[in-house]
């Protein structure tokens, strides 16, 4: 008996490549018929996810043998972040190295903000009553809480300044929900948060036009992901607080 023959994730690629060649075609016609059209996207769209399968598939193997050559050089591949900014243009000079393109990215972001800025206002001190449905700290940070909200971050890599990285936090849920919560409620308590958690990586996004300027790159803050972790069940807290407000649920602002 012959072996059976499997769809590669190469043969895919080609099949997707063919697809989508007669979707352009499909699309510069006139009228193109709104059937067609429908066609051709979830045959696109079920190879993607046929695609999707293989690749997890492979990982799950290759992650099987946690020693070997290929399970780490995938590893390293997920943990290492590959600088995708290509050569940047200034007057006449090509710039090719990844710290002058920093220091070009920081200028041109910087000229972007007010350095002076608008000065605080002042706030009284007076205590304002505490609301009754205000929680303890051990129930606004307890470990089962910490554990769910971490079990739903996305599973990826994500970014970290000391690659604990998304998929290293969602594996280890259950280890760091204590300690954790543990930490959240002293930074809540006392108003104060590490130091890691005050710093952020600026990281240049492409928006539109010649790559090779400055110019046309946004900057976007990556912080640490403990502190985004923070912060979500804090908000999560202040939507319910709002939600239950008789000042609110009695407008009818909330379902």
């Amino acid at each position: 008996m012959p072996p059976v023959k499997t769809r590669g994730p190469s043969n895919l690629s080609r099949q997707l490549k063919r697809v989508r060649a007669s979707y352009s075609k499909a699309l510069k016609l006139s009228t193109p018929p709104p059937a067609l059209i429908q066609k051709f996207k979830a045959r696109i769209k079920n190879i993607q996810h046929s695609m999707k399968i293989k690749l997890h598939r492979r990982e799950n193997y290759i992650l099987a043998s946690l020693h070997s050559r290929s399970s780490r050089t995938l590893i390293n591949s997920r943990v290492k972040c590959r600088s995708a900014i290509p050569h940047l243009s200034v007057g006449n000079e090509l710039i090719t190295s990844d710290s002058a393109k920093a220091s070009i990215f920081s200028t041109e972001f910087l000229s972007n903000y007010n350095s002076t800025g608008p000065s605080s206002p002042s706030f009284s001190t007076t205590k304002t009553p505490s609301s009754p449905h205000t929680l303890p700290l051990m129930d606004l940070f307890p470990p089962w809480v910490i554990e769910q909200a971490i079990s739903k971050i996305p599973p990826k890599c994500g970014f970290s300044v000391h690659l604990a990285n998304y998929y290293v936090i969602k594996q280890c849920a259950t280890t760091l929900a204590l300690p954790l919560s543990i930490i959240f409620s002293e930074s809540f308590k006392t108003s104060t948060v590490p130091k890691a958690w005050l710093h952020a990586t600026i990281k240049p996004v492409f928006k539109k036009g010649n790559p090779s300027s400055a110019q046309n790159y946004r900057p976007i803050s990556l912080t640490d992901p403990f502190a985004r972790l923070f912060e979500r069940i804090i908000c999560r807290q202040i939507r319910l607080d709002v939600a239950t407000s008789s000042a609110f649920t009695s407008m009818g602002s909330f379902p």
